[in-house]
């Protein structure tokens, strides 16, 4: 299958274990839900890599694993070296996306989505931050370069993203490194009912003019201590100090990385450090979580007094230990979106009758 760092796979790509494992995750949220609820299919399917080979077979392999009945097709790609993000929608949730934006920085990528009803933008950002242990602060800076450079014509040079239908605008800066993209309302529509880079985001931090933010990939945060270590950590399954000494969750605690964001509790081993082909970690590495998937919702303005923030609720959040063809294992997870149906008397009655909630891998 190839690929570094897969940020979600779905159903027909996850083994046996982890489809078990998935599947009573879903079983036990499935018991609080609404009946109407359940059995709701994935409307978006998002996959972010690093260094997964050739590009047209890796999307081929993911469009063949998709739920065939759902009429999944990809929204939006984009490349940026060996950093690759592509979306995939069910056939319902396309008839809900207005437009589609992307941009790229030097380690990172992204796509916006933005629903018709209300005016929602969900953005999905996949980046690979600076490798090594003692490169902390690399890491915060490239996080920080990356939500500034994202959109940010003004610092950057044009780099074509694909979509479905269409080209539309990526910017690429020099000095930053991450790749962002978005859906929005707004701007000319294309045959297929998509606006294509219709709003302006020069915005000095891309996640805060968005609804819903993902941001995955290879964070390369590491765990502090050594191999030997953490090694005794983890087959003494002492994973509340392993996480005590995780480097992502230190720095967010000082409020240095990623403020605002969230991240469910991570049940899994580390996805770092493996020799290729095993389950065996390196002993030249000290074992960690390097690959993360984590998210934030907008909270509306005070001046916004019609709006309702958007919810986001994590199904399951894993990693897939039967990959062995990288030194990483891909981690997956799964989301509930809520995007507040609105009661509103200037609405049509179609518009009005669109399901307000958004099932995302």
């Amino acid at each position: 299958m190839g690929g570094k760092v897969p940020a979600a796979l779905p159903p027909g790509m996850l083994g046996q274990q982890q489809q078990q494992q998935q599947q009573q995750q879903q079983q036990q949220q499935q018991q609080q839900q609404e009946p109407e609820q359940q059995g709701q299919q994935v409307d978006l399917y998002v996959f972010a890599t690093q260094e997964s080979g050739s590009i047209s077979e890796w999307e081929r392999l993911l469009a063949a694993s998709l739920p065939p009945d759902g009429g999944y097709e990809r929204i939006a790609w984009q490349s940026l070296r060996a950093i690759h993000l592509v979306l995939f929608a069910s056939k319902h949730f396309r008839r809900q996306v207005l437009s589609i934006r992307g941009s790229a920085v030097a380690a990172g990528i992204g796509n916006l989505v933005g629903n018709k009803l209300p005016d929602y933008r969900l953005l999905f950002i996949g980046s690979h931050f600076a490798a090594h242990d003692n490169k902390v602060e690399r890491r915060n800076a490239d996080f920080s370069r990356i939500k500034a450079g994202l959109f940010n014509s003004s610092s950057s040079s044009l780099a074509e993203l694909g979509a479905s239908g269409g080209t539309f605008a990526a910017s690429s800066g020099a000095r930053t490194r991450g790749l962002g993209g978005t859906l929005q309302q707004g701007g000319q529509a294309d045959a297929d009912g998509i606006r294509r880079g219709s709003r302006s985001m020069g915005t000095a931090d891309a996640t805060a003019d968005h609804d819903v933010v993902f941001w995955v990939g290879d964070l390369n945060y590491r765990i502090n201590g050594n191999s030997r270590a953490v090694g005794y950590l983890l087959r003494s399954r002492l994973h509340e100090v392993l996480h005590a000494n995780d480097q992502l969750r230190l720095q967010q605690k000082k409020g240095r990385v990623f403020q605002g964001f969230q991240e469910g509790k991570i049940h899994f081993p580390p996805t770092f450090k493996f020799n290729p082909g095993t389950s065996q970690y390196s002993e030249q590495r000290v074992p960690s979580w390097t690959d993360r998937i984590l998210w934030k919702v907008r909270a509306p303005a005070p001046w916004e007094e019609e709006a309702v923030a958007a919810s986001v609720a994590q199904t399951y959040y894993s990693s897939v230990p039967e990959v062995t063809s990288s030194d990483h294992k891909p981690v997956v997870a799964g989301f509930e979106v809520q995007l507040a149906a609105a009661e509103l008397p200037c609405v049509e009655a179609e518009q009005r009758s669109m399901r307000s909630r958004c099932t995302i891998m």
